[in-house]
């Protein structure tokens, strides 16, 4: 139920997200920072495969220590898939824009979230956290 490997050297993202697409009843995972690996960057694949097709219905926590290659299409995947959210943490993932928060603020349980190092993010994502209902913790 519990996957905690932040804090580790980075690993493969193919190799993580192997984990959550066959645990379906993982409730906290922590990952280290997500490498995209040599055939990925190679062919131009973007992560967004990482986050498809997840069947999360019990995950309650989600954190990422560093997540460069993330965009917005998978943080739309990852909170219409894991909507039972409560802890968010997406660190390092400057490819993200204020679209992302808009997904994020969706998560109708959502409680702590965690945004440090994402350069993409303007004061409109401010704004969209606010309306957040159950935002306690930025």
């Amino acid at each position: 139920r519990i996957l905690h490997l932040d804090g580790c050297r980075a690993v493969s993202g193919d190799a993580a997200f192997n984990f959550l697409h066959n645990c379906a009843r993982l409730e906290s995972v922590r990952l280290p920072q997500l490498l995209v690996e040599r055939s990925g960057r190679e062919f131009g694949l973007s992560t967004i495969r990482w986050c498809q097709g997840l069947a999360c219905p019990r995950l309650q926590e989600l954190s990422v220590d560093a997540w460069p290659s993330l965009e917005d299409a998978g943080v739309r995947s990852i909170t219409t898939q894991c909507t039972r959210l409560r802890t968010l943490g997406i660190r390092q993932a400057p490819r993200l824009s204020d679209d992302a928060i808009a997904y994020v603020t969706s998560l109708p349980e959502l409680a702590n979230l965690s945004l440090t190092g994402n350069v993409g993010l303007t004061d409109r994502a401010l704004q969209e956290l606010g309306s957040a209902p159950c935002l306690r913790y930025l």
